[in-house]
């Protein structure tokens, strides 16, 4: 038997933790609850997340030897968040949550996307761990390695193995740690010896400040999502036009959303202490915490975008993407400076869907300075 030390201290050389090990399928329960939010629609344009739910729930439909699951922690940025000026966002029907800016132009970017992509990231470093386990252990086993990558449930494992409780918000949350890590898997068909499950340990409780402080109310029973509403969602996986409501949902969020994690309780104590992250996940070596509206809206081709976005989350929202909600951030902050470059975005883009969201940006700017 390959003893879990090993595997634990080849992780943490590379920055991660090692959650342990669990079989391959999860429980009834946990694809009835899958079932269920795909039926209410939830899932919104994302038909990868339509698929049969025993997809997810069982990791034999990707490795078909498949034995265990091995389940990994990975912290992103700790970094603290310290925007030079905070004021209220025109379209917050929530007081309680102003929208931060630094500067007139600035656009505000998730915190798992401020450095590297973390799955091309994760999936090499779980690959390297794998191979250096069969190096000194001299067994030779089949294994695939997976990061939000794979139809998988990963926080149900997580729970599963005990590392956490699924809150509210439906992220997987760990006491002392919160909930700012990512999780990465491999699926091995060697027999490691498998955590015995244990039971939850802590839960949101009575608290709420999720559900009251999610500003497009996307957080519903059950600890589910309604994708449709979240603005993660729409500044990432929604093609198209944005409607009125959801152009103005977005805030100043240009990429991605932290807001429920960000107010969550279990969250502000690690956020406040010096815990390492992986350098590859740091603001320094990706597009940081902000991206700079002007510099967005003068992308004009595909190729500009991926030279200037390669190798980083951000990819995934293409570029028509990103500047229709470069266009929407502009109008909700009141970015003025922007007005002249969403002018001529409104007339020359090779976007038909860049062009409106830049026009109907005009229009809000415009009325402003009436």
């Amino acid at each position: 038997m390959i003893e879990a030390s090993i595997i634990s201290n080849l992780a943490a050389a590379e920055g991660l933790e090692y959650i342990g090990a669990s079989g391959v399928a999860l429980g009834e329960e946990d694809k009835l609850r899958l079932q269920n939010w795909q039926e209410q629609g939830f899932a919104g344009d994302m038909n990868y997340m339509k698929r049969k739910a025993e997809l997810f729930c069982d990791a034999r439909f990707l490795l078909e030897s498949a034995k265990t699951i091995l389940l990994f922690a990975a912290p992103y940025s700790k970094e603290k968040f310290n925007p030079e000026t905070t004021t209220p966002n025109k379209n917050n029907d929530n007081n309680q949550q102003p929208e931060t800016s630094r500067g007139k132009t600035q656009a505000r970017v998730a915190r798992y996307a401020w450095g590297k992509d973390y799955h091309k990231v994760l999936r090499k470093k779980l690959s390297k761990i794998l191979l250096e386990t069969q190096r000194i252990t001299k067994i030779d086993f089949n294994f695939r390695v997976f990061s939000d990558s794979a139809p998988l449930l990963e926080r149900a494992y997580g729970r599963k193995l005990g590392y956490g409780f699924i809150g509210k918000n439906s992220m997987l949350i760990r006491p002392s740690v919160g909930s700012f890590f990512f999780l990465a898997e491999a699926v091995t068909d060697y027999p490691f010896e498998q955590n015995r499950e244990t039971p939850h340990f802590a839960d949101c409780g009575e608290c709420t400040l999720c559900v009251s402080a999610c500003p497009t109310s996307a957080i519903a029973n059950n600890r589910t999502i309604d994708a449709r509403r979240c603005i993660s969602y729409l500044t990432i996986e929604k093609r198209g036009l944005f409607t009125e409501q959801e152009s103005k949902s977005i805030r100043e969020w240009i990429f991605g959303c932290d807001i429920c994690q960000e107010v969550c309780p279990f969250n502000h104590a690690p956020l406040k202490l010096e815990q390492k992250s992986i350098k590859e996940f740091s603001a320094a070596t990706g597009v940081g915490m902000f991206l700079n509206l002007k510099d967005v809206l003068q992308i004009k081709t595909d190729e500009e975008f991926y030279r200037r976005f390669a190798g980083t989350p951000l990819t995934r929202a293409k570029r028509e993407g990103l500047l229709r909600n470069a266009a929407a951030v502009a109008a909700n902050i009141g970015a003025i400076e922007c007005l002249e470059d969403l002018k001529k975005i409104a007339q020359k883009d090779q976007s038909h869907i860049v062009r409106q969201a830049a026009a109907a940006a005009v229009k809000a700017l415009e009325s402003e300075l009436l």
